[in-house]
Formats: C-alpha cells, structure tokens, sequence
C-alpha cells in the first residue's frame, strides 16, 4: 500500500485581532470616517496614507457590520476596524495566503504587528484568532 508523504506546509490563513490597552484615537476615528465619506462620495474604494508591507492600503466606502466601521484592504492584508468599545477589540487583521507563503510566520507577524503599532498609535496586544494550517500530501 503506498505511503502519503507531505510534500508542501504551510499557514494559509491568519487572522488576528488587536486589543487595545486604551481608548481609541479620536483623531484616527475621525480622519477613518472622512476618508470612509470621500469613499462614498467616489463610490469606490479610495487610496489612503497607510501601507502594510510595502503595500497601499485602501478603505471601502462601507463598514462590516456593528462592530466594524472601516475596511482597509490591499492584496496582502484586510483590516476590519472599530472603537471596540465592549471588548476593547478594534482591529480584525487577516493576512492573505500568497503573502504567508512569501513570508516565514515570525516575519508576517513582525509586519502585522508593527503595522498595528503604528496604525493604532496607542499600545495594543495582538491575539490569535483564527489560524488555518494547509498540506499537500503526495502518495507515492
């Protein structure tokens, strides 16, 4: 009987919250809502100042849902983002699966979490909420 040998491993989704050790930046709620509004007015996802990995990022003219008013996305990471005030939780991030198949998880979660840093200007705990594992097994 042949014998399945892993031939390719990897995390294929990330997805990681950010819990603040403080209150929400007002200046940032407020410079997200105006650029959220232009996004509207443009009725298309608009360019904004920050950059994950190199990468642009863009907010959506809409937000997910209660929790979540913003959405910043580019090819390698989406952000969820609100004021998290029951739980303290203002950032959903989820890494895409090409940029943790470029990146060793120890140099995605660096990026991820000086992004937060820098992103949420206030110190924050970056916790695992979803990690999806991917194998291909190849029998011989």
């Amino acid at each position: 009987m042949p014998h399945p040998i892993i031939v390719g491993q990897n995390i294929d989704t990330f997805i990681g919250n950010a819990r603040l050790n403080g209150d929400f930046a007002d200046d940032l709620a407020g410079q997200l809502e105006d650029l959220k509004r232009c996004s509207q007015e443009a009725e298309e996802d608009l360019p904004t100042s920050w950059q994950f990995a190199g990468e642009v990022l863009f907010i959506k003219p809409h937000g997910a849902g209660r929790q979540w008013r913003w959405i910043l996305h580019s090819p390698s990471i989406h952000v969820d983002v609100g004021l998290g005030r029951l739980t303290h939780i203002v950032a959903k991030a989820r890494l895409a699966s090409a940029f943790l198949w470029e990146h060793e998880i120890g140099t995605a979660l660096t990026l991820l979490y000086g992004f937060l840093a820098d992103f949420l200007q206030v110190p924050s705990t970056l916790q695992v909420s979803e990690v999806h594992l991917w194998a291909l097994p190849r029998i011989w």
